[in-house]
């Protein structure tokens, strides 16, 4: 809480020096030169919803890097038309919320995934480690009761444990993936919304003499 609270602060002072020079980069890019930012932005939504839909498509195994892959095509397209939801779009509120589901349970399954490939390593650098434990604990204190309680102190059976439990949420979390919305045969995750939101932007008003910033 008290870091939230300063970062705040930073924030606010930091602001305008970050405001004024993107405003400065902006109108000095020759990309930006005569373009609305409503056509610039239709054309990043073309390349940001194709990337999301190839990764959709290109999905197929619970390990398969597409997943890691779509998830960022759905944040990136997620963050550009976020700014976009008031009273002229309505739409992007629930075109947001899908990308935003559709990022978590990508999301999740990429983090259990890699928490598993972290234990598979972690089973083997406890098990050498804890076979080095007990060679020690056999030559300092020969006995059954000694290594008796070696093995009690096993780490790699719960280490199996967890790891078989984050492929049973990878696993669950693909199927239910495989079966969402997103994967209905005919028309593709939000197209319809995606060409009425381009659309839309085609159609809005520039101020005369505003700036691509602006």
């Amino acid at each position: 809480d008290d870091e939230h609270a300063r970062l705040r602060v930073k924030l606010s002072k930091r602001w305008e020096q970050v405001e004024n020079r993107l405003a400065s980069a902006l109108a000095k890019n020759p990309a930006t030169q005569n373009k609305s930012y409503a056509e610039s932005c239709v054309a990043r939504l073309k390349i940001y919803y194709a990337a999301l839909t190839a990764g959709l498509n290109a999905v197929r195994d619970v390990e398969d890097e597409a997943i890691h892959d779509t998830r960022i095509a759905a944040k990136r397209l997620r963050y550009l038309i976020e700014p976009l939801g008031g009273p002229r779009f309505p739409a992007v509120r629930e075109m947001t919320a899908r990308l935003t589901d559709l990022q978590d349970r990508l999301g999740h399954i990429h983090d259990m995934n890699v928490l598993h490939n972290r234990l598979e390593e972690a089973v083997s650098e406890a098990a050498a480690a804890h076979a080095q434990v007990g060679l020690r604990t056999a030559l300092a204190a020969p006995g059954a009761a000694a290594l008796k309680h070696w093995r009690r102190r096993d780490p790699v059976p719960g280490l199996i444990a967890l790891a078989c439990l984050t492929r049973t949420e990878a696993h669950a979390g693909h199927n239910g993936f495989m079966t969402g919305a997103w994967r209905v045969d005919g028309e593709p995750f939000l197209k319809k919304d995606m060409d009425q939101l381009g659309a839309g932007l085609v159609r809005l008003p520039v101020a005369e003499g505003a700036s691509f910033a602006e």
